[in-house]
């Protein structure tokens, strides 16, 4: 009985480990605030091996946390949450200030530069199975961030 348990307990932490290799995370990183910001956004790319949905976001750091999307028509500017994301097969899926991003909302601290910001994404694959990514973002300056985007647009 106990080998059957520590088996059961075994396939388990593989299938968690396979599920989080099939998601790949990069360049995560939110800008500093300044006192009294209630809300910042995480920028990060977000790759998948397989189809899947990010579902979900969450941060101790903020009371919510939201996916949202800018929308820019011929008069306007609008930000709008979305209650999920499509991540298609193999195709990076790209969060900035300047389409889809994570909205941090009631930030409970100021985010200062040298730490990070720890938050969680759960994704859903095609197949029904869920996983959480716990992320670590580098928490830049004002100047920094001037330096990431000189390097994505001369790339």
């Amino acid at each position: 009985m106990r080998n059957l348990f520590f088996g059961f307990a075994f396939s388990l932490l593989i299938s968690g480990i396979s599920q989080a290799d099939e998601i790949k995370i990069s360049n995560a990183w939110v800008a500093e605030s300044i006192p009294g910001q209630d809300t910042a956004s995480i920028n990060l790319v977000i790759t998948s091996k397989k189809i899947a949905k990010l579902i979900d976001v969450a941060s101790g750091m903020a009371q919510n946390v939201e996916i949202h999307e800018m929308v820019i028509d011929s008069t306007s500017i609008t930000m709008r949450k979305l209650s999920e994301l499509d991540l298609p097969a193999k195709t990076p899926v790209i969060f900035d200030e300047h389409g889809i991003h994570l909205m941090l909302i009631g930030l409970r601290k100021q985010l200062v530069v040298g730490h990070k910001l720890p938050f969680a994404l759960t994704v859903k694959f095609e197949d029904g199975r869920t996983t959480t990514l716990r992320v670590l973002a580098v928490i830049k300056s004002k100047k920094e961030q001037k330096r990431s985007e000189t390097k994505t647009v001369s790339a």
